[in-house]
């Protein structure tokens, strides 16, 4: 049997622009311990919520 894990991290970052909420979040994403942990052994996507 083959499971395959992936991670989705919805991140909100309330009062900020898209280009500096991206910077934020993939920043996060490359000094966070579990993201090291797991990197290049599950798929992960980042996706960055913006106030409508």
């Amino acid at each position: 049997m083959v499971s395959f894990l992936e991670a989705t991290l919805d991140c909100y970052i309330p009062d900020v622009d898209t280009q500096t909420g991206e910077q934020l979040v993939n920043d996060a994403h490359q000094m966070c311990p579990f993201s090291k942990a797991t990197r290049d052994n599950i798929t992960v996507t980042l996706n960055l919520l913006l106030d409508s």
